[in-house]
Parts: C-alpha cells; structure tokens; sequence
C-alpha cells in the first residue's frame, strides 16, 4: 500500500501561506514563501533559507520565474498571461515553450506540459498539487467546482452581525466601494450597504452562495484576496482589480498639468458640411493638456492596451487598433467645469471613434460624476486609477475640492 501523503500548513498574522511541509510526495519537505509588500509571492526557500524560486511582478501581472536560484545556472522562464493576470505559458531564453498550460473555465488545469513548473493559476492563486485546491489568500478554492471551501470571511461577519445585508441588484456603489479587509461592513452615503432588521433572504457580493467565486464568472473578473467582491456598474472590471493607473503614475500626471496647465477645451460639429469645433460654456467648460512626451505616451498606451483593450474586445467583440490622441483634463469647480450630454463621434471628422476612456487621476472633489442618460439618472464616479468606458454620457458639474483631472484616452477606434 502507498503511503498516505500529509501536508501541514502554517499562516502568518495576515492569514498568508507561510510554510508548507509535505511528505510522501514528489517533490517534498518545507518550503517557505515570501512576499513583498503588494502581497505578491516573489520567493520560495526552504529551512536553511536557501532560495529555491523567484517570482518578477509589473504590478500585478507576472512577468517571470526564477528556478533552481541556489544551483550556479538559474533558469529564467518568461511568464505569459491572459487578460486576468493567470499564467498560460512560460517561454526560456531561446523562446521555446518551457511550460504549457490549458484550463477549464473555472481554472482547473486539462494539462500542463513542459519541463519548467508554476504553480500560479488565477490571480492570488497558489496550486497546492497535494491537496488539489488552490490557496486564495483568505479561503481555499475548489478549481473543478468553481467554488470556495470556506465561506467568504467579510460576509460571514455582517451575516452574523444580523445588521447588514448586501443588494443582489446593486451589490456596491462604485463612488464608495467597500476595501477588502475592513474589519466591519459598515453603510455609507450612497452605499449599496444597506441597514436591515431581516435575518433571511440575503444575497451576498459573490452570489447567492457564500462559498461562489467572483458571481460564477471567472472569465471576466478575480477575486485576489478571496474575500468579498464586486464589479463596475457599466463594463465590468475585475473583482478587487489593480487599478489601470497607479498612484505614482497618477500624482505624475496631476503633477504635470499642475505645471504646464490646460487650454479651453471645444467639441466637434458638423457646420456646412465640415468638422468644426466650437466652444460653448453652457454645454462644456473644461480644460486640457494635450500629452506630447513620446515615453509618456508609451507608458499610457502600454497601460490602455494591457489593462482595457482586451476588456472591450471580451464584452464588446471591438478590437481597437488605433488611439487618437492623450489628454489630462481638469473639471475645475471654481469654473464650473462640466460637459453636457453628449458622443464624440457624430461628424464626419470623428465617426471613426468608437469608445472614450476616462481615468480619475484623483478622487479629493464633490460632484463632477459620469452619468449615462440612455439608461437612467445615476451618476458614477470610479476611484482614482480607475477607469470607465463612455457612450452618451454627461459630466456634471464640480461643485467643491479640489480639480478633477481625468486622463482621458478620447478614442479607441478601427
């Protein structure tokens, strides 16, 4: 008879896989992970404090794996991923495929060939092969049921609590989201977080279940934390997703407006058959600086086409080709800045556009919300990094604090 395998598992105080002893298996012994302070694993050692592996992030997309680190030949395998951040591939420095994934929709593996390994599957994921579950941070999940083991933690407390229930409709405002790691829920301005006196019929962020994973759509959003989750109101970004624009990046930004200001900006019209533009203080106040830096313009689109185009291309079937042009635009409240409802593609000069792309470089304003008329009179203002993707849609005005200043990618077209 095969001897039994055993793992024994030990958590530091933010509840990480700290160390992990196997035996009876192939590979065995005690390995330790390491992380670094975005909480990503960037290394593997064993007791003597040897270093087996490294893991290389941009953000939080991985970009390689380090093996053998303690022989005197490392191997550096580049690491290719989809459009959640989950490793597919991984290629050596010849370019050969050193590591070969293929998945099921819910992230366990049909078959994985080559001579490299990665444990890494959806993002905050950590294939434990001895137990067939992937460690998430907060919970264990199930990749062939799709579900977790352990019910959501954040959940569990405000269903205990007998005080908070979570809207199936409108699980959270996007002007204020609740953080992953709160110690409470709690009701905001706005929330979708709702005081009730009802015990049944809760419906919380992940599903009807407790135990669901990211609403049973793991194709379009990730739960890196394993805890509690939710997406946008309009095109769903990834649960608890990085934002598209960090903050260095986005104090860059503002920093660089600050310092060279904007123009008035105009809109576009048809008159006498020609693309015009006009300005109209009653319909738009705002004003622009037009980003000319060819690094910074690389730097942006190389975030735009990693982070929304493949978003787009998943939910709309639209593969953008071409982007028109990189503003930092400020909605100032002492001007009054706003703009009325309107498309950007109605001329002949602008009928190639299909898609604007807007991104809160702060969130320190009162008003100054995106609304979207054609489908109702709620506002929505994304938290600084993030982004939406607007059709006809209405900025309103700034009333207070400091000046909104979004970095708006106008075009994403064909």
């Amino acid at each position: 008879m095969a001897s039994q395998v055993l793992a024994d598992y030990t958590y530091d105080g933010l509840e990480r896989l700290a160390v992990r002893a196997t035996q009876n298996m192939t590979p065995s012994g005690t390995t330790h992970y390491v992380y670094d302070l975005s909480e990503h694993l960037i290394a593997e050692s064993i007791d003597t404090g040897t270093t087996l592996r490294g893991y290389i992030w941009l953000d939080d997309l991985p970009l390689a794996v380090v093996a053998d680190v303690y022989t005197m030949l490392p191997n550096l395998y580049f690491v290719h991923a989809d459009h959640l951040d989950r490793p597919l591939k991984m290629t050596d420095g010849s370019q050969a495929i050193a590591w070969d994934a293929i998945y099921r929709p819910f992230g366990e593996v049909h078959s994985i060939s080559g001579t490299a390994s990665n444990n890494l599957r959806f993002p905050g994921q950590y294939s434990l092969i001895e137990a067939g579950l992937h460690y998430n941070w907060h919970r264990h999940y199930d990749p062939t049921l799709g579900r977790y083991l352990q019910a959501d933690p954040l959940a569990s407390a405000a269903m205990i609590s007998g005080s908070i229930s979570l809207q199936s409709d409108d699980i959270l405002s996007p002007s204020e989201p609740i953080t992953p790691g709160e110690s409470t829920l709690f009701a905001r301005p706005n929330s979708a977080v709702v005081m009730s006196s009802v015990a049944t019929s809760r419906v919380f962020a992940d599903g009807s279940s407790l135990y669901g994973y990211v609403r049973q759509n793991p194709i379009m959003r990730r739960d890196f934390k394993g805890l509690v989750s939710a997406s946008g109101p309009y095109t769903p970004w990834p649960a608890n997703s990085q934002q598209l624009c960090r903050e260095g990046f986005c104090c860059h930004l503002v920093g660089l407006y600050q310092a060279h200001c904007g123009e008035e900006s105009g809109f576009m019209r048809e008159v006498d058959g020609k693309t015009v533009m006009l300005q109209d203080h009653t319909h738009k106040r705002r004003k622009d600086y037009i980003i000319e830096d060819p690094e910074l313009i690389r730097q942006t689109q190389a975030r735009v086409l990693r982070r929304i185009c493949p978003e787009v291309l998943k939910v709309y079937s639209f593969k953008a080709t071409r982007m028109e042009r990189y503003i930092i635009s400020c909605y100032s409240a002492e001007d009054g800045g706003h703009f009325r409802a309107h498309r950007d593609n109605t001329t002949k000069g602008t009928a190639h556009r299909r898609f604007a792309v807007s991104i809160n470089l702060n969130s320190e304003f009162d008003g100054g919300e995106v609304s979207f008329p054609e489908y109702g009179s709620r506002s929505f203002k994304p938290p600084t990094g993030r982004r939406g993707y607007l059709s006809l849609h209405i900025a309103s005005r700034c009333f207070a604090g400091h000046k909104r200043l979004p970095l708006r990618v106008p075009a994403l077209s064909l």
